[in-house]
C-alpha cells in the first residue's frame, strides 16, 4: 500500500477479512483483498484534522473507532457487503471530545467504548445508551496510558501506563517491568499480557 505519511498504527478486524491503518497525513484507510487484481485494496475512512494515533474495530467487524491528535475520538461505519461496501459505510456513528490526543482505544464484549488520552485519564461509554450517551472520565494521578485492553470474565479495563507497572499498589503485580510499558493486550484464558521497552513482555493474572 502505497501512503503519503507514516503509518503510526494498525489494527486487523476481529474476523480477519479486514485490516485499518492510521496515518500521519489525518487519514484512516481501511484495506481488503482483492482476488482479481491479487493486491489489498485500501478504502478511505474518516476525517480528521490531524494524526491519526489510535484505532479500534468493534467485534462485529462493522465498526472502527479512530483517534486523533485533534483531541477527538469519531467511530464510523466500515459495514461491507458481498457486493462491496454496505449503504453506510463511511457514516461517522459517535464523536467525542477527549481534551487530549487519544494513545489508545478499546471496545469491551459489552458494547463499552474505553479510549485513553494524553491528559492522563480514560474515559468511558456505553453504546447500548447511543451516540449521546454520557461520558465517564477517570484521572489517573500519574503519567498517561499508552495503551488499553478490557480483560477477565468481568472485562476489567488493563491499560500500559508510561511507567513501571510495579509502582502502583493499585495494580496487579507479579513483577515488574523496568521502562516504558507500549502495549496490553487481552488472552484467551482470561489473562493478559504487557510489553515494554525493556525488551520484555510479561504475562498477568487477574486475582478473584
Amino acid at each position: 500500500m502505497e501512503i503519503g505519511g507514516a503509518a503510526l498504527c494498525a489494527a486487523w478486524a476481529p474476523d480477519g477479512e479486514r485490516f485499518a491503518v492510521g496515518l500521519a497525513s489525518k487519514d484512516t484507510a481501511v484495506c481488503h483483498y482483492e482476488p482479481q487484481v491479487t493486491a489489498w485494496v485500501a478504502s478511505k475512512v474518516g476525517k480528521s484534522k490531524a494524526a491519526i494515533t489510535a484505532l479500534a474495530w468493534h467485534q462485529s467487524s462493522q465498526y472502527l473507532a479512530t483517534g486523533s491528535t485533534d483531541r477527538h475520538l469519531r467511530v464510523y461505519d466500515v459495514t461491507v457487503t458481498e457486493e462491496g461496501h454496505g449503504p453506510g459505510f463511511n457514516a461517522l456513528q459517535v464523536t467525542e471530545d477527549a481534551s487530549a490526543w487519544v494513545n489508545a482505544i478499546a471496545f469491551s464484549r459489552s458494547n463499552v467504548l474505553a479510549f485513553a488520552c494524553q491528559d492522563a485519564t480514560v474515559r468511558f461509554k456505553s453504546l447500548a445508551g447511543g451516540p449521546d450517551a454520557a461520558v465517564e472520565v477517570v484521572r489517573w494521578k500519574s503519567l498517561p496510558f499508552l495503551d488499553l485492553a478490557f480483560v477477565g470474565r468481568n472485562e476489567a479495563p488493563t491499560a500500559s501506563p508510561l511507567m513501571k507497572l510495579g509502582d502502583s499498589e493499585a495494580l496487579p503485580r507479579t513483577s515488574e517491568h523496568t521502562n516504558t510499558i507500549t502495549g496490553c493486550r487481552a488472552l484467551s484464558d482470561g489473562r493478559f499480557s504487557t510489553s515494554s521497552l525493556d525488551g520484555t513482555v510479561l504475562v498477568w493474572e487477574l486475582s478473584a
